[in-house]
């Protein structure tokens, strides 16, 4: 049989090699030649090149990839990130309009879509409806979660308010219920390969790309952030954090970094110097001869006093046809002048038939919004 370290180092980058092209996968060396000792013994084999030559067969390049994954998972993992999911994201998904599309890529087993399905039951109230998507490579793990059948154990850190959520079997496990299972699709996917879905409102993606080498990781990240809305939010692992990655801003850093889509939506976005954003007309119909126009207004910077913000708007609505958004989480200060302004230009909206709605995530600026009675203006 094969011993500890006797892997020659030839075989051990073959079999890398078809991790790598399968999955994005870059294990530590230790851990591949481990891994790669229990299929050997499990198969009876003793030549490592005989066993290199198995991979080419989908089964066992299957089964190694399955001792490979890191699975851990449980219901409410990492408390602080899900207080920001009801904190954070949470109100910007209430002033959403539609279905909300969540993602809770790289699932495992499942407990991480049923804590979001759970958390956005209590949370949209009623207020919007939603739909999570759950993948994971491995069909084992997929089948598992489809079930929804867990120990008592693995609920022990889910807040007793929660677990209402789940029915007693005859064996003494937990069921997930069946309104909350109505509400996650899972599927088997390779985040290193294929095609993603889109346009969602968040994704999950914990623990996951940290076993990925690095021109995998890369190409992940850029298909992630091209599958969130613009001002949808990514949730990484703990361990994992981003810099200077396009398109993405932190949002949040107090307990836990979470991630956000910048509202500029590629190429369908004109950036003006003056941080007004024309979005992408509608076609024209019968009843109009010019086109339908939504322009954000992102702020940034110093709003100390009204001119700034009077200016910024001046330009929107010479613009705009149908909406003006005001995102007034990039501002690093907002004065009394600022509401001032908001409240003119609600009126002024108003007379021209425009829309005009501001939103805000940020505690401060929240706070800001109830300080000057605005906090209704967050609706259509």
């Amino acid at each position: 049989m094969v011993t500890p370290n006797a892997l020659p180092p030839d075989v051990l980058g073959k079999i890398r090699t078809s991790i790598t092209e399968r999955t994005g996968l870059n294990p530590q060396d230790w851990v591949l030649e481990a891994r790669v000792q229990e299929r050997m013994r499990e198969r009876g084999v003793d030549q490592a090149h005989t066993y290199a030559d198995l991979l080419g067969g989908r089964p066992e390049l299957t089964a190694l990839i399955e001792l490979l994954r890191v699975g851990e998972t449980r219901f409410y993992r990492h408390e602080s990130q899900m207080r920001a999911v009801v904190e954070l994201v949470m109100p910007a998904l209430r002033r959403g309009v539609g279905p909300a599309r969540l993602w809770s890529a790289g699932c495992a087993t499942g407990e991480e879509a049923y804590t979001l399905a759970m958390l956005l039951s209590r949370g949209l109230d009623g207020h919007r409806s939603f739909k999570i998507l759950a993948s994971d490579i491995s069909p084992a793990s997929i089948e598992r979660a489809r079930a929804g059948i867990y120990r008592e154990a693995a609920i022990g850190t889910l807040p007793h308010s929660y677990r209402t959520g789940f029915e007693r079997s005859a064996d003494g496990n937990f069921q997930v219920s069946p309104a909350l299972r109505a509400l996650v699709e899972f599927e088997e996917r390779n985040l290193a390969t294929g095609g993603y879905p889109g346009s969602f409102d968040l994704i999950f993606c914990r623990n996951v790309l940290i076993y990925f080498e690095e021109s995998a990781k890369d190409a992940a990240l850029r298909r992630l952030v091209k599958a969130l809305k613009p001002g949808a939010f990514l949730f990484l692992g703990y361990s994992e954090s981003l810099r200077d990655v396009a398109g993405l801003e932190v949002v949040s850093s107090d307990e836990c970094t979470v991630y956000r889509r910048k509202m500029a939506l590629d190429s369908a976005v004109n950036r003006p110097s003056t941080g007004v954003r024309v979005l992408m007309p509608t076609p024209l119909d019968s009843a109009n001869t010019q086109p339908a126009t939504s322009v954000l207004v992102a702020l940034q910077g110093q709003y100390s006093n009204g001119q700034r913000l009077q200016s910024e708007l001046d330009v929107a609505f010479r613009k705009a046809t149908t909406h003006v958004v005001v995102d007034l989480d990039g501002a690093d200060y907002l004065g009394q002048e600022t509401a001032d302004v908001l409240r003119n230009m609600r009126e002024k909206a108003m007379l021209r038939g425009i829309a005009l709605r501001w939103c805000a995530t940020r505690a401060g600026h929240l706070r800001f919004l109830r300080r000057h009675n605005l906090s209704d203006g967050d609706k259509e």
